[in-house]
């Protein structure tokens, strides 16, 4: 993994990936500055930054957000943007006038992977199978729209352009990718059975299967990536292939499960168990022996973390989370990304 020097942003701080990337690159001794578009991100309390600055909306304000991101660079010197969640697509879209490299995919590349009809068409040419998609209902087909996040199988806003998709039915399987120059850099393939209402996974252990990191590798190496990405897939029951069913090309959950070493090249080992603490009850509803073992044995992502009482900060932000929801009239999950999708614009 070669890295651009070593004072880095990392945008999103919102997101508890955010912190747990924070944390392993000051243990691997960068100094790192973290921005948000809003004032209460949770990763702003992490003891161990150089600073947090606010930017704008990159979604709203998107000429003053990109101004805001290079005046903060050119104020802290910054060597390299990692960007953790949505605000990825904006950052990549103006990519030419950043002033320092970007460590993120091309937008034409990340662009078409997060659409959830055209994703299909690069993994097809790199060789990886995909569901059929389809205009009209029919049986062994499920309802999607386009864009989409936090929904569950099945779940459609038909408001917004939708298709419909082949029903796969198999094992579920959640990956998370580092890449550089089309080359897998740190691969992690964990259980999607442990996740809120078939979306957000809440429980992460690697899963060691080689054979799905080697199919993913087909589609980095197809589109020379580079940055941060995840995929569903399930293992079909009926010919026990590798069917991929969404790509997020940003960050994900799995990366909770780095270790320092990686950012410092010194190659890739994992942490243990670790599991997001606040989606605890939810998944008790949904599988209370299985959950009741991992959770037991697994730690929570903020373990170890130089931030102080996150539990609490977690409830806190939970709060400031409504009121903006309640000010935007919109609910709880929307206002998470609210200001930061990107969905096609």
């Amino acid at each position: 993994m070669r890295v651009q020097g070593s004072r880095v942003l990392v945008t999103g701080a919102r997101a508890p990936i955010a912190v747990a990337l924070m944390d392993q690159l000051v243990e691997a001794g960068f100094k790192v500055w973290a921005t948000d578009s809003v004032d209460f991100a949770l990763g702003r309390h992490f003891q161990k930054l150089e600073g947090f600055e606010t930017t704008a909306p990159c979604r709203f304000q998107t000429d003053q957000y990109i101004a805001d991101i290079n005046a903060i660079v050119k104020k802290h010197d910054i060597d390299w943007i990692l960007p953790s969640n949505e605000e990825t697509f904006w950052l990549s879209r103006q990519r030419q006038e950043l002033i320092v490299p970007l460590f993120a995919g091309d937008f034409s590349i990340i662009s078409q992977l997060h659409h959830k009809r055209k994703y299909g068409e690069l993994l097809q040419e790199a060789g990886l199978r995909v569901p059929k998609s389809f205009n009209e209902p029919g049986p062994n087909r499920i309802i999607k729209n386009d864009y989409s996040r936090f929904t569950g199988v099945g779940e459609a806003d038909q408001a917004q352009p939708y298709f419909y998709q082949e029903k796969i039915t198999g094992k579920e399987w959640c990956i998370t990718v580092v890449a550089q120059d089309g080359e897998i850099q740190a691969g992690i393939v964990y259980d999607k059975a442990f996740n809120f209402r078939g979306s957000s996974s809440v429980y992460f252990a690697d899963q060691q299967r080689p054979d799905i990191l080697a199919e993913f590798a087909k589609l980095m190496r197809s589109t020379n990536y580079t940055g941060l990405i995840g995929a569903d897939l399930i293992e079909s029951d009926a010919d026990q292939g590798l069917y991929f069913i969404d790509i997020n090309p940003r960050g994900t959950s799995g990366l909770v499960l780095l270790n320092a070493n990686f950012w410092r090249g010194e190659g890739v080992s994992l942490k243990s168990d670790r599991r997001a603490s606040l989606a605890l009850l939810p998944l008790f509803w949904r599988h209370p022996i299985l959950t009741r073992r991992a959770f037991s044995r697994s730690k929570d992502i903020f373990n170890g973390m130089a931030i102080a009482h996150p539990y609490y900060l977690q409830f806190v932000q939970m709060y400031d989370w409504w009121r903006y929801a309640h000010h935007q009239g919109i609910n709880l999950r929307q206002a998470t990304v609210y200001d930061i999708e990107w969905d096609g614009q």
